[in-house]
């Protein structure tokens, strides 16, 4: 059967379902609600809440007739995930109910599961609802509605752990009580125990498809018995029906078996299941890795969550073999990746401040006590689905952007009428509004800036900076890679390499400007490599600062916080804000430098004059952002380290001196670097958006700005400098894998 085929058959399978349950629901409830003698025992007996499980709504439609806060029990609702009905379930990564994908799916599977999406949402109109019309006619008011009453649960105790379940949004009065069932083993009754005993070190393997399945074909079945004779493990096997003629002496049969006992026995070494939700989180709770056969409704998705998960291995048993079973379950059993990804997942789930049983106990106490959750309700659920979707005000977002648009087009067309008359500023009267357009000559011809003045100072700065700067950052990484090797990773080791390389990026980009410079500030290379260059340079130049901050915040936490900072003070936090710094940083300078810093008609790279507003802006923020908040959070952690050393009696003088004074230095020569060109940028920036006369401001601020600018290059050779060669351990380190320089301090000794 094609894909197509077999998805169609398979939506009327689940329809034709859907039908009968609801049906038989439909029957339960009407009986309850028709017998009037029934229904006034009831209301008189003032129950405090309805406890149900909502798939099948009967609880759901009595407790709206009783008037009875709700709280579910809950997992599956109508067509699909409970989830759906409360908490958004974008289809993009959340798999619908049956499709057997994984949280990463490729474009043809994002396809089908939108279809899907949009199938259940259909099922649930024109299958589920119509049901129970005539119920709603009969005993609710005008204009009551099923999916309104389901929605309205104070509490939604979901049967979900997400150590198993794939992580998807969720809403404030959803409680999460996956497992909640699960519990320490209990001693067995002594002819079980004498059987599991009996295995030795080889262990015993427990088998159940639960309740609704009391067997499975003969050929499938005689497979398995089969498959259970060839292994060393003993075999405990949930079993009503024949005997197999192919069974084993190491395999028993039972009728009914205490499975969470036996699962939590230590002699038990694998599961062999088809994948029920309770039997899963059995499993996971003692930590015992599972073979899984699916057979019916939500097995098939459980089994390909546990799969994804590494501790689990799916087969099919329509085609099953009994060599295939005997392959996998002795993979389970000795591969001892399924075993310690199952522990992984135990140690996770049990890591909880209370047990989902405590947890679901509170929750439907919570309710009675204060006879609901309003306060944990959401609007959103009230909503019609075209205004969830804004739906409804995207027709006047639209007709808001006709109207941008064309006023837009009318202000360049009015703008060009001023620039004829080479006014500035100008203001331009139209059918009685005022236009005031601020008319900025972006060519550098007309501001006549005296581009070459930079030449000489910026070359040499650059020059040093790269002839020094490249060798010391090398041999810096060299240095932190010997000492991570040594040592270990540890957070100072993660921030510093973070500036080093943003440093060496930076360096990089030396070259280009110095040639740029050569060539009286014409850019060669195009616009996308000025646009590449330039993002470079200022995303580094900033990343650097950021990770200056955070070298700083860490050693002020290691000193003043030594023993409560360990938390945070980790390998994987550090390793995350360093993308972190990264991302923000990056989308921050795109931000300000889009969509260009490349001008075409004169060749210029980084360079306006004067400047639009929009890049004014940009480079105030970056002196509130870049300068201003670093140096409090460098002036901040400095004396604040400082006083911590001063009231430390295990610290001698020398020490205590030699730590401040290098703080103190690291901190001066950080605003000596950084100060200049974000004061000078400051003040030009903020004057541009004062004055008339840009052009007059320009050329009267651009040498020092300029030479200001290059100085943050400057930074590049300081911070091997002091976070690498002034670190003893990571001078011990490079003198000990660069035979050179141990040579050279010998040689200046004594």
């Amino acid at each position: 059967m094609t894909p197509i085929l077999r998805f169609f058959e398979q939506q009327k399978d689940v329809m034709n379902m859907l039908k009968i349950f609801h049906g038989g629901t439909l029957s339960i409830i009407s009986t309850i609600l028709d017998d009037s003698a029934l229904m006034g025992k009831l209301q008189d007996s003032q129950f405090d809440l309805m406890l149900t499980d909502p798939a099948f709504p009967a609880g759901v439609l009595l407790a709206h007739y009783l008037h009875l806060p709700m709280v579910y029990n809950v997992r599956w609702l109508n067509a699909g995930d409970a989830h759906m009905a409360i908490a958004p379930s974008t289809p993009s990564y959340v798999p619908m109910y049956n499709s057997l994908f994984s949280d990463r799916m490729d474009f043809l599977q994002r396809t089908e599961n939108f279809i899907r999406y949009m199938v259940s949402l259909l099922q649930e109109q024109f299958v589920i609802l119509p049901i129970y019309e005539e119920l709603f006619r009969r005993h609710f008011p005008p204009g009551s509605d099923l999916l309104s009453m389901q929605r309205s649960a104070d509490i939604w105790l979901m049967r979900v752990d997400f150590i198993f379940e794939y992580p998807r949004p969720s809403m404030p009065n959803i409680v999460y009580i996956g497992g909640f069932q699960c519990r320490p083993a209990k001693p067995i009754v002594t002819e079980l125990e004498e059987f599991m005993q009996s295995s030795g070190e080889h262990g015993v393997v427990v088998m159940s498809l639960g309740v609704m399945v009391t067997a499975l074909p003969k050929q499938i079945t005689e497979a398995i018995a089969a498959a259970f004779a060839k292994l060393p493990q003993k075999v405990i096997w949930r079993y009503v029906g024949e005997r197999p003629s192919s069974l084993g002496n190491n395999t028993l049969l039972l009728e009914w078996l205490p499975q969470n006992n036996l699962l939590g026995h230590p002699k038990t070494c694998a599961f062999v299941s088809h994948g029920g939700t309770n039997g899963i989180y059995e499993a996971i709770y003692h930590g015992i890795p599972v073979l899984l056969l699916p057979l019916l409704f939500d097995q098939f998705d459980n089994a390909i969550r546990l799969e994804t998960r590494g501790a689990a291995r799916v087969l099919e048993v329509n085609t099953l073999t009994s060599k295939e079973f005997l392959e996998a379950l002795k993979d389970v059993i000795k591969n001892p990746s399924y075993k310690s990804n199952m522990q992984e997942l135990s140690v996770l789930h049990r890591d909880q401040p209370f047990s989902p049983l405590d947890s679901a106990t509170f929750w439907i106490e919570y309710v009675i006590r204060h006879k609901g959750a309003r306060h944990l309700y959401s609007e959103g659920s009230s909503l019609p689905w075209y205004s969830y979707h804004n739906l409804d005000v995207s027709p006047i977002i639209g007709r808001c952007k006709v109207n941008t648009s064309t006023a837009l087009t009318v202000g360049t067309v009015r703008a060009r009428q001023c620039e004829q008359l080479n006014v500035q500023p100008f203001k331009c009267l139209s059918h009685g509004n005022v236009i005031e357009i601020m008319f900025m000559n972006l060519t550098n011809g007309s501001c006549h800036i005296p581009l070459e003045t930079d030449r000489v100072g910026l070359t040499y700065i650059y020059s040093l900076a790269f002839s020094l700067g490249l060798p010391a950052n090398l041999l810096s990484l060299w240095g932190l890679y010997q000492l991570g090797r040594s040592s270990g990773a540890f957070t100072q080791l993660v921030y510093i390499l973070n500036l080093l390389l943003s440093d060496l990026l930076q360096l990089l980009t030396l070259p280009l400007w110095i040639l740029y410079l050569q060539r009286d500030h014409r850019w060669p290379y195009g616009s996308i490599a000025c646009q590449l260059v330039g993002y470079v340079f200022y995303v580094n130049v900033y990343a650097s600062i950021a990770f200056l901050c955070l070298i700083a915040l860490d050693r002020c936490l290691a000193i003043v916080y030594p023993l409560s900072s360990r938390r945070v003070r980790n390998v994987r936090l550090s390793a995350f804000s360093g993308v972190v710094v990264w991302t923000l940083v990056f989308l921050f300078c795109l931000i300000g430098l889009y969509p260009s810093v490349f001008e075409p008609q004169e060749g210029l790279c980084l360079e306006h004059y004067p400047v639009t507003p929009r890049y004014a802006y940009f480079k105030i923020a970056t002196v509130v952002l870049g300068f201003l908040m670093p140096c409090s959070i460098l002036g901040c952690t400095s004396a604040r380290i400082g006083i911590t050393l001063h009231n430390s009696p295990s610290i001698t003088d020398h020490e205590r001196n030699k730590i401040v004074g290098t703080l103190t230095v690291i901190t001066i020569i950080f605003i000596v670097v950084f100060g200049p060109y974000h004061m000078v940028g400051g003040y030009r920036f903020v004057a541009l958006l004062l004055t008339e006369d840009q052009c007059a401001l320009e050329r009267s601020v651009y040498l020092y700005y300029r030479i200001c600018y290059g100085l943050t290059s400057l930074n590049t050779l300081l911070d091997p400098l002091f976070y690498i060669f002034l670190c003893q351990n990571a001078r011990l380190e490079l003198q000990r894998s660069l035979p050179c320089l141990a040579c050279s301090r010998r040689s200046e000794g004594p």
